[in-house]
């Protein structure tokens, strides 16, 4: 699964923005209003489908 900067994901239960995304498998998440990020490996975070896509 492709990952991007700017998608939508979930991240237990909860939905977070992708910030940066790392070559090393990992990337930052940020909740919206929020400026604390989180580092979590991609293959713990779900995206969420635009109804655009």
């Amino acid at each position: 699964m492709r990952f991007r900067v700017g998608d939508r994901v979930l991240y237990n239960e909860r939905e977070y923005t992708i910030f940066y995304l790392y070559q090393s498998n990992y990337c930052e998440i940020r909740e919206k209003g929020s400026f604390r990020t989180i580092l979590v490996r991609k293959d713990e975070i779900k995206l969420i489908k635009n109804k655009f896509d």
